[in-house]
Parts: structure tokens; sequence; C-alpha cells
């Protein structure tokens, strides 16, 4: 009665409760969890990572657009003072142009003028 059997303290040390048996299989489910859970941060660290990478090439375009769209301000306005400049010419050679045409239309009116005077006076015969 004070003595265990040798067999009995031997399958004692091996044996396994339900309980620590139902431990383990809660452990092995939480490992499992963990595992999936590592999974899916490492997934939404991918597609962070992707979404990170499509900004900046988003950004670098932008900023490529952004020069671009700059160049072109300047190159409009040099193509806007030019046309200014070219139409200050083109005024003054038409002032030009006009100013001659008067002094043309004034010698020939003065001319005709000047002819029909002449005939009027008797001092040109037509004819």
């Amino acid at each position: 009665m004070y003595d265990f059997p040798v067999e009995l303290i031997k399958n004692i040390h091996f044996f396994k409760s339900s309980t620590s048996e139902a431990l383990e299989v809660k452990i092995e489910e939480l490992k499992n969890s963990l595992v999936s859970l590592r999974d899916q941060i490492d997934s939404d660290k991918s597609w962070k990572d992707e979404f990170k990478y499509g900004l900046t090439q988003n950004n670098a375009q932008i900023a490529k657009i952004g020069e671009s769209l700059e160049d072109l301000a300047k190159k409009l306005g040099i193509e806007i003072e030019e046309r200014k400049s070219g139409e200050k010419e083109l005024e003054k050679s038409f002032s030009i142009i006009k100013g001659i045409g008067m002094v043309l239309g004034t010698i020939i009116g003065g001319g005709v003028v000047s002819l029909i005077v002449m005939y009027l006076a008797g001092i040109l015969k037509i004819g």
C-alpha cells in the first residue's frame, strides 16, 4: 500500500492528460493563426511597397510634366514677344507704304489737277 509499482511510475511519467492534449491543440491553432497573420502582414507590406513605388513613379511623372509645362510657358513667352516685335515692324512698314501712297497720290492728284487747270486755261490742247 505504501509502495508504488515501478511500472506505474514509468507510465505516469509518459502519461498525457486530456487537458494537456487540449492545450497542445490550442497551441497549434495559435501557431497557425500567427503564421496566417504573419503572411497577411507580409502581403500587406508587399502591397504597400508596390503602392509606394507607384506613387514615386507618379510623382516623377508629375515633376516631368511640370518641367515640360514650365518650358512650354517660357517658349510661348518668347513666341509672344517675337510676334509683338514682328507686329511692330509690320506696322512700321505699313506706315511707310501708307506714306509713300499718300505722296504718290498727292503727286498724281496734283499732276491731274495741273493738267485740268492747264486744259481749262487753254495752255494744254487735247485732241
